[in-house]
């Protein structure tokens, strides 16, 4: 199976969003 994490990184006032694909 796998599992989608989201995660929000802010860098220099920056708000970026991102998908991480992880298998288990």
């Amino acid at each position: 199976g796998f599992s989608l994490a989201r995660w929000v990184l802010k860098e220099r006032g920056v708000e970026v969003m991102g998908v991480v694909e992880v298998g288990g």
